[in-house]
């Protein structure tokens, strides 16, 4: 099969699957199989799968897209979805993924791939921001959400190549869980994700590989917090200025990290700043909004950082050394504004788990280009990365050729080393999906909740306190409350809008007055959209 022609009329060529399960109370997702036969074939088939009235026809369908070599779906423009959630996967097998690349449209320009202003889920895709005609376009990140309160799952699939961030987030209470996926170059001011400055709810990415990105894999971009951020075992190779920029974190755990040669530029001139360490404000640094955010509910800001290994090769030091640079590159204060960091200065964190050791991978990119890049954005564009940056590719092909939307290298490394056995349960460092055998531990978190459940509070009996937790498979207003026995409400515990996640919260056996309830039976009763559930508690002073 040819790659897609941009002037090929887009067939809706559509099979659809409706599959039911008997003597299963629930019927499976419809499921609308989508064959690469058109330019724009995708964009059409979701925009048209609608009632004559304009309604989806199921808001929970799923768009299942063929593997192979020759899967392109050229897009015919951005795929925008709201209220409802779009899910769109790769067909089960083992083949090479479906490829998701912007077509080339009238004015001879090309958009991005998503934007969300619904719950995206994708699954088993290549995606890029390289159009058919292999350029990297202004219309910068291949997923943009624009919808408050929206959930974005991401399985198993590889973003590559972005002009500006992979995943942009444009609105509030956004809720994210990303894993066994790959994220590779960014370039010009590249980043992992850019929160611009907004309230998230759950960043969660585990077992994911990020690789050459030329500014850094995460940006705050402004005063807004997290209320909790979880990155395990993921893979950082080939980061250019910051690794990270963590600021307002209600809760972080970053664990069982492999990151190795992040900040291999040091910070570029643009920054007022001209020294910074590898990551800003991963200390505790409570701010007034954060705290009381926090105070509201009953958390206290707590961060966990162990069993990660942080490795810097001495070239890259040694290639700034060896660096010229102009007078244009001292700012108002005469101070060069060039740094390459070998530590963290990091505090409330156990140093006895952090690893300094190095790493040689089965197949990276080659350490000759990062060094060339050092020196071409030091001393040929002032300190300035904004342009694109010649990472070493693997060698893969171009838009129809031989190769495109493969992995193109291998990031094992030596049972022998330390990092392997370093992490929980003695598990290796870094993405497990390069050590496969380990994906099975028993005991893993699910880390996308799949309904409304509410659990046994624990310790029961309690005194002084206890924790109530609860999990929301997207957003919605919700409502935590505690009764008495004769069915009066004591306490509201939460009421409010909350993005998809696992939530705790903390009660100590007072009323809504502050006054110390007696001891004896008591309920407590969630309730989200449509989902009511109560359970029952002892209280012992």
């Amino acid at each position: 099969m040819k790659p897609c022609n941009k002037r090929l009329p887009a067939l809706l060529v559509i099979a659809v699957v409706a599959v039911s399960l008997v003597g299963v109370a629930s019927a499976q997702p419809r499921i609308v199989q989508v064959a690469p036969t058109a330019f724009g074939i995708l964009n059409d088939t979701i925009a048209a799968d609608t009632t004559a009235t304009g309604e989806r026809v199921d808001s929970s369908t799923v768009y299942e897209l063929e593997r192979g070599a020759d899967a392109y779906y050229t897009l015919n423009g951005t795929i925008e979805h709201s209220g409802y959630h779009l899910t769109i996967v790769a067909e089960d097998g083992d083949g090479p993924r479906p490829k998701l690349v912007p077509g080339i449209i009238s004015g001879g320009e090309a958009s991005r791939c998503f934007r969300a202003r619904g719950d995206l889920t994708l699954k088993g895709l290549y995606l890029t921001d390289v159009d058919q005609e292999g350029s990297i376009f202004s219309d910068k990140n291949i997923v943009r959400a624009s919808g408050e309160g929206t959930r974005i799952v991401i399985d198993d699939c590889h973003f590559n190549g972005d002009h500006q961030s992979f995943i942009r987030l444009d609105s509030h209470h956004q809720s994210y869980y990303i894993t066994n996926s790959t994220f590779s170059w960014s370039v010009d001011n590249g980043r992992g994700f850019d929160r611009r400055g907004n309230i998230t709810d759950t960043l969660v990415v585990e077992n994911c590989t990020f690789y050459n990105i030329i500014s850094k894999v995460m940006r705050e971009g402004g005063s807004g917090y997290v209320k909790y951020m979880k990155w395990d075992h993921c893979t950082f190779y080939n980061v250019g200025e910051e690794f990270m920029e963590f600021e307002q974190v209600g809760e972080l755990i970053f664990t069982n990290n492999l990151v190795v040669n992040t900040g291999f530029l040091g910070e570029c001139a643009f920054y007022e700043d001209p020294v910074a360490p590898l990551m800003e404000g991963i200390v505790p640094v409570v701010h007034e909004e954060l705290d009381s955010l926090l105070t509201l509910e009953g958390k206290t800001q707590t961060i966990e950082f162990r069993n990660n290994n942080f490795y810097l090769d001495p070239a890259i030091v040694a290639a700034h050394a060896a660096l010229t640079i102009g007078d244009s590159l001292v700012n108002a204060g005469g101070v060069v504004q060039r740094a390459v960091f070998d530590s963290l200065g990091l505090t409330l964190v156990d140093t006895s788990t952090m690893t300094r050791e190095a790493i040689t991978f089965t197949d990276a990119p080659i350490l000759d280009t990062t060094l060339s890049i050092i020196k071409t954005v030091w001393e040929e564009y002032a300190g300035e990365s904004d342009y694109q940056s010649p990472f070493d590719h693997g060698g893969v092909g171009g838009y129809g050729e031989t190769g495109f939307g493969t992995m193109p290298f291998d990031f094992t490394y030596p049972t022998t080393t330390a990092s392997y056995t370093a992490g929980d349960g003695n598990t290796p460092l870094g993405d497990l999906n390069w050590f496969p055998e380990f994906l099975a531990v028993e005991g893993r978190e699910e880390l996308v909740p799949e309904g409304f459940t509410l659990s046994q509070n624990y310790p029961n009996p309690f005194n002084p306190a206890t924790m109530i937790r609860y999990e929301l498979p997207h957003a919605a207003d919700v409502e935590l409350m505690v009764y008495n026995l004769l069915g009066k409400e004591v306490v509201r515990l939460k009421s409010g809008h909350q993005g998809a996640g696992s939530y705790e919260v903390q009660w100590d056996g007072h009323d809504a007055s502050g006054n110390l309830l007696s001891s004896g039976v008591y309920f407590y009763r969630l309730k989200a959209e449509g989902f009511t559930q109560t359970r029952k508690m002892l209280f012992l002073r």
